[in-house]
């Protein structure tokens, strides 16, 4: 049985989660005369073909394209081996990606966020104004958790909600709320 798959993307302040099925192949990046991707991207700083998504028996790999501002992944930047080839890289639950930053891997306007999970999130998310909170509270039932200054990007997700912070603007789903 597989598990659920998801990416949750932010971009510009919007926010949609992609239930990636049993294609075997998700195209992301901007649309263009002659691309079409699957997971539309709309920023300048993201490449026509930014990356894909592939389905190798029950792992989903991401194959970056090498757009010109890059993609981070977990921090780090993706780059084509020294032999020139492009590493296809197995994802795990919590990997997330930053399109379109170049090396700085800055979360803002210009680029964007993303979040693979394989956890069954809520495509349904409220927005929350968290303008000058220096700390965040989450709860989710009998669950509860709290940062001080947490970075843009920071997650929980639950089995029966979803928080994500982005600064001005957290994005909640389920029953997850602000405590």
């Amino acid at each position: 049985m597989r598990k659920y798959c998801n990416l949750i993307v932010i971009e510009n302040g919007r926010i949609e989660t992609y239930f990636l099925d049993n294609r075997q192949k998700w195209l992301i990046g901007r649309a263009g005369s002659e691309s079409r991707p699957d997971i539309e991207l709309q920023s300048k700083t993201v490449s026509r073909r930014q990356g894909e998504l592939r389905l190798v028996g029950n792992s989903w790999m991401y194959r970056d394209c090498c757009g010109k501002n890059g993609t981070i992944l977990d921090g780090k930047r993706i780059r084509p081996r020294q032999t020139g080839s492009i590493p296809h890289i197995e994802l795990e639950d919590g990997d997330v990606f930053i399109f379109g930053s170049g090396d700085s891997g800055a979360i803002n306007s210009e680029t964007v966020w993303a979040l693979y999970t394989t956890k069954d999130v809520d495509d349904e998310w409220r927005t929350v104004d968290t303008s000058g909170y220096d700390k965040i509270r989450f709860k989710c039932r009998n669950f509860m958790t709290e940062a001080k200054n947490p970075e843009k990007g920071f997650y929980v997700i639950k089995d029966d909600g979803a928080a994500i912070y982005m600064g001005g603007r957290t994005y909640l789903s389920g029953y997850m709320e602000l405590g």
